[in-house]
């Protein structure tokens, strides 16, 4: 440590400094509603609901209804996978850093069943062209077989205890859920949430769905997310942020 200045702070500066952060000393404007979502390192949506209600409480006189009208209308939020491959909240014009910034493990977990990249990738590749516009995953497995000749099954297995069947894709003798080459695609070419159709999720990629798309290379997208991350959480060591991020340590570090 030598030529650099240790600052030593008190828990109450600490709490003091993340309070300020995530905008809960003092609300924001509503003009600020996507920038506070960036602030707060995105608002965790696996569940939408929370994360409106913990975005309205953070900006003043801002309701559910606008944070609707940001996702679906103005589009400048958007509800994708993130951190630790889990579902948030994000700011559209940031959203390149959340998507880039996370790890890789869904692709090389597909990969391991598949074991042939050059398959993936094209398998992978046909789901972005049907990924034009939104899609249910239903409607995905659908397309793929009609466009490019997958085999699919239907088995059970839809997560949250859910035991209806959902739709599987064949590819080199191996069945994967779409929900999980859904998460692959998204490594790759980045994907979020469309709207929902009934009950139904849907899935568009990134730069036909949010205005004036900017993708960033992942390792500059890795640096920015750590820098956001200190900045809601902060002080913070390796470990911590590693455990937020989803990321191995030993692999970036």
């Amino acid at each position: 440590m030598s030529g650099h200045k240790i600052t030593r702070v008190s828990w109450k500066q600490v709490a003091a400094f993340r309070l300020s952060g995530h905008h809960l000393s003092e609300r924001a404007r509503p003009a600020e509603l996507a920038s506070v979502v960036a602030d707060m390192g995105g608002a965790q949506a696996q569940v939408l609901q929370p994360a409106q209600i913990s975005t309205s409480a953070r900006v003043r006189g801002t309701t559910i209804r606008d944070v609707d009208s940001a996702i679906w209308k103005d589009r400048s939020l958007v509800r994708a996978w993130g951190m630790r491959g889990t579902m948030f909240l994000l700011p559209s014009k940031e959203f390149a850093v959340f998507a880039r910034g996370r790890t890789a493990y869904a692709y090389g977990w597909a990969l391991t069943r598949i074991k042939s990249r050059q398959k993936l990738d094209k398998l992978l590749d046909n789901m972005l062209s049907v990924l034009n516009e939104p899609r249910t995953r239903a409607e995905l497995a659908e397309e793929l077989s009609k466009s490019y000749g997958y085999r699919l099954k239907s088995k059970a297995g839809g997560g949250w205890g859910d035991t209806r069947p959902v739709p599987w894709v064949e590819v080199g003798g191996v069945s994967l859920q779409v929900r999980h080459l859904l998460r692959a695609a998204g490594v790759r070419n980045v994907i979020c949430c469309g709207p929902n159709q009934a009950a139904e999720s849907t899935f568009v990629r990134a730069d036909r769905w949010i205005k004036n798309w900017k993708d960033i290379p992942s390792a500059e997208a890795e640096r920015l997310l750590l820098l956001k991350y200190l900045r809601a959480f902060g002080p913070a060591t390796v470990s911590d942020f590693a455990l937020w991020a989803g990321w191995y340590v030993q692999k970036h570090c």
